[in-house]
Parts: structure tokens; C-alpha cells; sequence
């Protein structure tokens, strides 16, 4: 099971992978699913291990009625509630290990630097895909300050059509004139 370092409560979603202590390559992995929060590794020789965690986040699903006469008749969209930092964790594996819980931290503040440009040469913009939530007000309010305009695009499916070929954003130039002095 994989819990939040500041309050405890069960991460939904992220990658576990097992990797071997003495030259970091990778044993087995697995991915946690919106059915299946915990994980397992079958088959793990005795031996000293790294149990990284990678990805961590909090998801809230959704399930959404397709059209009629669809099948199948719902999808599962993901709205990301919260991110949180990869930790290593080392393990010692003799005999079979149940129960083991691996606390993740809170995500470290990165730096951006608003002079260069978050997407090659797409200029000072950041386009959002996520659900409106208040982390994503506080996400905007954060760029806004480094001069980044946020372009809130919707869901991940309706965001990506605009934005691919065909689509009204394919190919439009984002960056926005400012005053020129004279």
C-alpha cells in the first residue's frame, strides 16, 4: 500500500518498482489501477532491494455514460486531485512480505525559469488539461507571477483534439504582443 507522508490516507495511482540494491536495475514493476491500489511482486529472489515509487498522485475517477447503443456503455475519466514526490525505500527480501506500506512526501517545489519557454519554442503559455480545482487556481496564480498566460483546455480527451491537427489551436500562434517602445 502506498499513504501520504502528511496525513496517511491510501494513494491511488503510481508506479512501484522493485530494482536490485547493488546496480540499480530494474527487478519487476507494477502500476496501481483504479481498481487495485496495492501491489505485488511474485517470484522475487532472496536478496537486497530498492522498492521506488514513482508517479504518485491522488485520482478521483469518474465513470461517464457514452452515447447510446455504445459499448462499451461508460468510460473512466481521471481527474488528478494531487501529486506527490518518488521515494526509494531499501528491502530486504527472505521469505514472502505482506503488508508493507511505503509513505510518499509531498512534491518538491521546482524552479522555473520564465525565460525560457516550458514548450520549444511555444513562448511563455502553459496549457492546462485538468478538472478547475483549487490546486489548479493555485497552479495558475503561480505561473501567472513568473508571466505565463494558462490556457484551461478542459478535459484531457477534449483539449487534445483541439490542439491536434484539424483542431482550431493546431498551429495558431499563442504568444501574445506586448507594448512596443519606441
Amino acid at each position: 500500500m502506498i499513504t501520504a507522508a502528511h496525513d496517511g490516507h491510501v494513494v491511488n495511482s503510481g508506479s512501484v518498482s522493485l530494482l536490485h540494491a547493488d546496480d540499480k536495475s530494474q527487478a519487476a514493476s507494477t502500476r496501481l489501477t483504479k481498481d487495485d491500489n496495492g501491489f505485488s511482486f511474485s517470484f522475487v529472489p532472496e536478496g537486497d532491494y530498492i522498492l521506488r515509487v514513482t508517479g504518485a498522485a491522488a485520482i478521483e475517477f469518474e465513470e461517464i455514460p457514452n452515447p447510446p447503443h455504445s459499448v462499451p456503455q461508460t468510460r473512466t475519466e481521471e481527474h488528478m486531485l494531487h501529486r506527490y514526490g518518488e521515494t526509494d525505500q531499501a528491502l530486504h527480501v527472505d521469505g514472502e512480505i505482506s503488508g508493507l506500506t511505503v509513505t510518499v512526501p509531498e512534491l518538491r517545489e521546482t524552479q522555473v525559469n520564465p525565460s525560457q519557454s516550458m514548450f520549444g519554442g511555444c513562448g511563455n503559455q502553459v496549457m492546462s488539461k485538468r478538472k478547475a480545482t483549487m490546486a489548479q487556481k493555485e497552479v495558475e496564480i503561480l505561473l501567472a507571477s513568473f508571466g505565463y498566460s494558462v490556457i484551461d483546455l478542459g478535459n484531457l480527451r477534449d483539449g487534445g483534439l483541439i490542439q491536434q491537427a484539424g483542431g482550431p489551436l493546431a498551429g495558431r500562434d499563442l504568444l501574445e504582443g506586448g507594448e512596443s517602445h519606441k
